[in-house]
């Protein structure tokens, strides 16, 4: 009884052993061990690498000098640029005004009127013409030839009277007027006419 005890009491301190394993603190040599046949080297454990330095700031980079303005020569510093003058010229007109454009389409459609035979028709529109334009002198020649056709001779030599007076080379109008006189009775200032206008042509 006494052996099974004993046998059953070193099983439990075995178990008892194995369940809780040895936690006791363990003691490192450190020096070489002798005496037990074996040699155990000093362990050296090296210090931990220094940190590396921190970076340095580049150097800063010296300025550009900037190149000085250069100086005005003599007062050209005070000197007050002032522009040129626009050179204004007066315009010249290529349509014309708003009279004249009438006096000229009343002096048109008094022609047509006169191409078609329609002589006081035409002596109406020519006189329109004039109102607007008195300088007008195709609208006298043309007033005194409707009248010449309309054998109103004697108001048809005052239009060519006039157109003459405006405008001395006036060729059609002495050819007209010495047609009229000629007409009118007057042959001798219906010659001299005439010559008038062969005089002007001949000198073109």
């Amino acid at each position: 009884m006494q052996a099974e005890d004993q046998i059953r009491r070193t099983v439990a301190v075995s178990m008892a052993k194995e369940a809780k394993p040895d936690t006791g603190a363990i003691t490192l040599p450190v020096g070489p061990v002798t005496g037990s046949g074996l040699d155990v080297p000093e362990v050296k454990i090296p210090p931990p690498p220094l940190p590396p330095p921190p970076p340095q700031p580049a150097p800063p980079q010296p300025a550009t000098p900037q190149p000085a303005p250069a100086e005005p020569v003599g007062d050209a510093s005070r000197a007050e640029i002032k522009p040129a003058p626009l050179e204004v010229k007066p315009a010249v007109s290529a349509v014309p005004s708003i009279p004249e454009s009438q006096a000229i389409a009343f002096h048109t459609q008094a022609r047509q009127l006169m191409n078609d035979g329609h002589f006081e028709e035409a002596v109406q529109q020519f006189t329109e013409a004039l109102r607007i334009d008195p300088a007008m002198s195709l609208a006298y020649n043309g007033r005194g030839y409707a009248r010449f056709r309309l054998k109103q001779y004697t108001e048809a030599i005052a239009d060519f009277d006039q157109a003459i007076k405006l405008n001395p080379a006036y060729e059609n109008a002495y050819l007209n007027r010495g047609a009229a006189k000629r007409a009118a009775g007057d042959k001798a200032g219906g010659d001299a006419d005439m010559a008038k206008a062969r005089e002007i042509s001949a000198g073109k």
